[in-house]
C-alpha cells in the first residue's frame, strides 16, 4: 500500500468512527486482536485511533516508530475536541500532517481520562504531549546534524493504533499487516531511515518481516559511555528500510544528544559492512 492509499483508507475509517462507527475497521480486525490488555492496559475503543502522527508528503528525513498512542482523554471521542478539528481539517491526514499536539489551545476545559472520571490540567497535557514530539524531532537534527528540520520533515507511526493507558502485554500484530499499513507507506514517501526506541522494539523487530543486521552494546564495541545502552540495525526484508533501534536502562525515549554520534557510527559501520 503506497502512502496515498493509506491516507485514503484511513480517512475513511476515521469518518466511519467520527460518524458512529466503529474504531476498528473490519479488515483489521487481526491487527486489533494482537493485543489484549487488561486494567490499566485496555484499549480505549471508543477514543479516535491514531494511526501515524505527520504529513505523509515527499521523502521526510526520518520516521519514527512507537508502540501505541497511549491514553486517551474526551479530546479523542466521537464529540471532542480533536474530532471536531478533523471535520474541519476535513480529514484525518489534513489534521495530522498539522502537528496537532504541538499547538496548545486555550481556553479549553482540562481533558478527561476515557472511561474515567480522573481529569488532568490542560497545560500538563499539551506539555507532555509536546515535549514528546519535540525531543523525538531534536534526535533527528542532532542525527543529520541540521538544526533546520522542522516537524514536516519526520513522521511518527504507531505499531498499534489504538489507545490504552497502558501496555499490559505484547503487541504481536500479524507481520502481513505491519508490512502493508507500515513499512510499505514508509517505503513509498522514500525516507532514508526509521529510528525506534525501548527494549520493546528489539522483540518486535525479531519477529516482524525484518532481517537483524547487527546489535551492539557495550560488550562488543558499541562505544556508549552508557553501560546499559543497545544499539539494533535492522532492514525491512521487502522494501529495504533501514531502522535503528535503541535502548538503555531507565527510559524508552531516544538518547541524549551526546551519544547520537555513537548511534551514528555503528549505524555506519554496519552499512558500509552489509553493501
Amino acid at each position: 500500500m503506497n502512502a496515498t492509499a493509506l491516507c485514503d483508507f484511513w480517512n475513511v475509517a476515521i469518518q466511519t468512527f467520527l460518524d458512529g462507527g466503529s474504531s476498528v475497521p473490519r479488515r483489521l480486525t487481526p491487527w486489533f486482536d494482537a493485543y489484549k490488555g487488561r486494567g490499566r492496559g485496555e484499549v480505549m475503543v471508543d477514543a479516535l485511533p491514531e494511526p501515524w502522527l505527520g504529513r505523509l508528503g515527499p521523502e521526510p528525513r526520518a520516521v519514527f516508530l512507537q508502540l501505541n498512542p497511549g491514553l486517551a482523554v474526551d479530546y479523542q471521542l466521537r464529540r471532542g475536541l480533536f474530532a471536531d478539528e478533523i471535520r474541519t481539517c476535513g480529514s484525518y491526514s489534513v489534521w495530522t500532517a498539522s502537528w496537532p499536539y504541538q499547538r496548545q489551545r486555550n481556553a479549553v476545559p482540562d481533558p478527561i481520562l476515557v472511561s474515567s472520571n480522573e481529569s488532568m490540567p490542560s497545560s500538563k497535557f499539551w506539555g507532555q504531549a509536546a515535549r514528546f514530539g519535540r525531543v523525538r524531532l531534536k534526535f533527528a537534527q542532532n542525527w543529520f546534524a541540521d538544526e533546520a528540520l522542522t516537524f514536516d520533515d519526520v513522521v511518527m507511526f504507531e505499531l498499534y493504533p489504538w489507545h490504552s493507558r497502558g501496555l499490559t502485554g505484547s503487541v504481536r500484530p500479524p507481520s502481513d499487516f505491519i508490512q502493508e499499513y507500515i513499512w510499505e507507506p514508509i517505503a513509498d514517501v522514500g525516507t532514508p531511515i526509521v529510528f525506534a526506541f525501548g527494549a520493546s522494539w528489539f522483540d518486535e523487530l525479531r519477529r516482524l518481516d525484518v532481517d537483524v543486521l547487527s546489535e551492539l552494546n557495550g560488550s562488543n564495541g558499541l562505544g556508549s559511555s552508557v553501560a546499559s545502552r543497545s544499539v539494533m540495525i535492522a532492514q525491512a526484508r521487502k522494501t529495504r528500510t533501514m531502522i535503528v533501534a535503541e535502548k538503555h536502562a531507565g527510559a524508552a525515549g531516544p538518547p541524549r544528544a551526546s551519544e547520537v554520534p555513537v548511534l551514528r557510527s555503528a549505524y555506519e559501520r554496519v552499512l558500509g559492512e552489509t553493501t
